[in-house]
């Protein structure tokens, strides 16, 4: 159940990012996203560097 309750979010994700690519260039969006996924990845280093510290 779990599991289809997370597609809403994905599918408003999906959806939330055809709409910003069509209002901005490809070069923008793709810059957009490489910086999203650098932001995550930057926030997921210190809680991987935590788990192994304990």
């Amino acid at each position: 159940m779990a599991s289809i309750i997370l597609v809403i979010p994905t599918l408003l994700a999906v959806w939330t990012g055809q709409k910003v690519r069509k209002k901005v260039s490809e070069a923008a969006f793709r810059r957009l996203i490489l910086a999203a996924i650098l932001a995550l990845g930057l926030y997921l280093i210190p809680l991987g560097v935590w788990r192994l510290a304990q």
